[in-house]
């Protein structure tokens, strides 16, 4: 699978191969369909945001897509939902 990764604060962002995570406790594995940068993402790129998280980090705080995995204790939701 493929993420757009921030690997250093104020470098271009890069689309880069990852291997599939599985969700953890209350948590869903999502097969992304659409992703948005958004204001904050962009600021994160250059360290700027407040809660910036160490490199390398995963962009994309808007999404939609499909769920295609359930971590234990993931309740009101199920495989397929979107």
């Amino acid at each position: 699978m493929k993420a757009f990764k921030v690997l250093d604060i104020g470098q271009s962002p890069a689309l880069v191969e990852i291997s599939q995570p599985s969700p953890g406790a209350g948590e869903i594995l999502l097969e992304i369909h659409a992703c948005g940068l958004n204001f904050a993402d962009l600021l994160m790129i250059d360290g700027q945001y407040q809660e910036t998280p160490d490199v390398p980090f995963t962009l994309g705080m808007e999404v939609a897509g499909v769920v295609v995995g359930l971590g234990p204790g993931a309740e009101n939701i199920a495989i397929d939902d979107r």
